[in-house]
């Protein structure tokens, strides 16, 4: 399933990108990274690490998804895979409406996405703090394959593919 995700060669975002090693490490398997957060220090750590692992295909923002959805910003990059670990139950219900728009339309090909049940916190309608609801809602209805790995850990990924 991860060979087919690498094997598309499209542009990628990571939403959260926290310090960046994992935008820097997919923008060498990806045609481009797009790494984006809402914290400015985190921002400013993701360009230290670009710089550290000479991350030449990917770049960061210091921007909201919604906004760099909204911006345009999201389809002049042509995004087409998604990669969100650790950050979907942070993601308004607003930014998830625009997530799921994006997946209806079809141009995102493949999704990776971490959870970890976070008990009583959510920032969205969706409850997207565990594997159950992220495959009811971001999964099951946009594709066709999917795996999840170590669902009996603290930290569950699920990739999925068109």
């Amino acid at each position: 399933m991860a060979n087919e995700v690498k094997a598309y060669k499209l542009n990628l975002l990571d939403i959260g990108c926290f310090n960046g090693v994992l935008t820097c490490v997919a923008g060498r398997h990806f045609k481009s990274a797009v790494g984006i957060d809402v914290w400015k220090d985190r921002i400013k750590t993701s360009l230290a690490t670009r710089e550290i692992l000479k991350g030449h295909q990917c770049s960061f923002r210091l921007v909201h998804f919604k906004n760099y959805v909204k911006s345009g910003l999201f389809d002049q990059a042509e995004i087409g895979v998604i990669l969100a670990t650790q950050v979907l139950y942070h993601l308004t219900t607003t930014e998830v409406d625009l997530m799921i728009e994006k997946l209806k339309s079809g141009v995102i090909k493949a999704v990776i996405f971490g959870t970890r049940p976070e008990k009583d916190y959510t920032n969205n309608a969706y409850d997207l703090k565990d594997v159950p609801s992220v495959l009811r809602h971001l999964i099951k209805p946009y594709f066709k394959d999917y795996k999840v790995y170590h669902e009996d850990c603290d930290w569950p990924i699920i990739v999925a593919t068109k």
